[in-house]
């Protein structure tokens, strides 16, 4: 695996605009964890501008900030404190234009809180252009969304595209993994600021199978609780008498609710980028999780009527049929489990 540590000097090549293909090259700056994030999983963000510019004492606009890539101009303070402040006002990260003509380099420090967003630094000439295609965008009434990094196809990442880190198959006894997958790229969480009595409102993008797992644990817990409040019958509340699904039933709820992915993946992280093949499969099991596909809600005729037996006893030699009907022109299921 690779890991970024505190001292490495890493150089990144991301893709600052899709609108009009601006490139800029960053380069990781050396405190802090945030940038490892970058080696797991792409940014897509709007870009702002940092009031005030240079990021030395707090952002005056935090609400316009959050969620967003915030661009900060170096000088007058340390890169540290200018990190802090970014973060503390919820961006997802911060670019530095550098106010020499020296290029870009490594920026240092030791921030006195953890620093978990991504610290890049850029040459002054491509700050330049970057602050004018974000000042053209806005005038043209739309957001100036910034990659990174940039994909290795060069392409702006999809919601079927798969995380090139993202576990897969098979298990070593060679049974089928995965069932599903679940968004897990830069899910936003709560950041602390490593202070026992801090209190902090910050957020910051986290990334990986401990994003994804959780959602999907959530999943089964919404599935428990629509058949335990009786849900299933018509689709509202106490339709049904309460029962308590096994596990199967839930793990069955939650494969046939998969949605197949037809995007890409990045085979090993290094630009070995595939299309994603038919389901099931061992990159992406039968699909991304989506529980509207398959649980019947009052408020949604879209959604077919859901069938199923749960812990039926059966013995040996004993076989058991079902006949299920249904109209091909409204709805053509296909049975997973």
């Amino acid at each position: 695996d690779e890991v970024l540590s505190g001292n490495s000097n890493l150089y990144w090549s991301c893709m600052a605009c899709i609108g009009n293909g601006l490139v800029i090259d960053l380069i990781g700056a050396d405190f802090g964890a945030g940038t490892e994030v970058l080696l797991r999983a792409t940014i897509v963000a709007p870009l702002v501008l940092a009031d005030p510019l240079d990021a030395c004492t707090p952002l005056t606009n935090p609400a316009g900030m959050l969620g967003r890539v915030v661009l900060v101009e170096r000088g007058t303070c340390y890169f540290v404190e200018k990190a802090q402040h970014v973060q503390e006002a919820g961006a997802v990260a911060m670019l530095v234009v550098n106010n020499a003509n020296d290029g870009a380099f490594v920026m240092s420090g030791s921030p006195s809180v953890p620093i978990v967003i991504p610290c890049l630094m850029m040459s002054k000439a491509d700050g330049t252009a970057l602050k004018e295609w974000q000042t053209a965008m806005l005038l043209q009434g739309s957001l100036a969304n910034i990659t990174l990094p940039m994909p290795p196809d060069g392409r702006p990442p999809s919601l079927d595209d798969l995380s090139s880190w993202s576990s897969r198959g098979p298990t070593g006894d060679y049974r089928f993994k995965p069932d599903v997958v679940a968004p897990g790229e830069v899910v936003m969480s709560a950041a602390g600021d490593g202070a026992l009595e801090g209190q902090t409102c910050a957020v910051v993008g986290f990334s990986g199978t401990s994003m994804s797992t959780p959602l999907v644990g959530g999943v089964a817990a919404i599935v428990r609780q629509y058949f335990r409040q009786g849900w299933y019958g018509t689709g509202a509340v106490g339709s049904a008498a309460p029962l308590t699904p096994s596990g199967a039933l839930v793990r069955a709820v939650i494969i046939n609710s998969a949605d197949p992915m037809a995007g890409t993946v990045d085979r090993n992280g290094r630009g070995d980028v595939i299309s994603l093949g038919p389901v099931p499969d061992y990159y992406q099991g039968h699909g991304r999780v989506q529980l509207n596909t398959v649980l019947p809600l009052v408020a949604s005729n879209a959604t077919p009527p859901l069938f199923f037996r749960d812990a039926v006893a059966i013995s040996d030699g004993e076989a058991h049929q079902y006949c299920v009907r249904f109209d091909p022109t409204i709805h053509t299921p296909v049975f997973k489990a």
